[in-house]
């Protein structure tokens, strides 16, 4: 038997906290890692962003974490659009998009600069062949 299924519980029922209707997150099946006993979305793959650029402090600016922060939250702070959530989990390395910040783990997110999104994009859809 595998240990990951889906879960049928919601994100409320999990968190006890709501995600806006305008969330990412709730277009996602949340799965269960029975082995692990915790919940988690697989929405990378096999994305990997490179070392290099990441560790370049040139192309971030730093968020503060507060403790209402998600990542759509921050996606429609910096992007004017909470679409862009999977940009600042994937740059962050956040597994899983669910959790709550730690902040005694986690102190500033780095945020893509707004002007590399476009640059971004039209890379993915590149690699994908679209």
């Amino acid at each position: 038997m595998c240990p990951i299924e889906k879960s049928p519980l919601n994100f409320y029922e999990i968190t006890q906290h709501y995600l806006p209707n305008s969330s990412q997150l709730n277009l996602f099946n949340i799965l269960y890692d029975s082995d692990n006993r915790e919940y988690f979305l697989n929405i990378f793959r096999n994305y990997i962003i490179n070392e290099d650029a990441q560790a370049n402090l040139l192309y971030y600016l730093q968020h503060e974490i507060d403790n209402s922060d998600f990542p759509d939250t921050i996606s429609q702070e910096y992007y004017t659009t909470p679409f862009l959530w999977w940009v600042i989990a994937l740059f962050n390395d956040i597994k899983n998009p669910l959790e709550e910040f730690d902040e005694d783990d986690i102190q500033f997110l780095k945020i893509l600069k707004p002007s590399y999104i476009y640059q971004l994009i039209q890379e993915i859809f590149i690699i994908g062949g679209k």
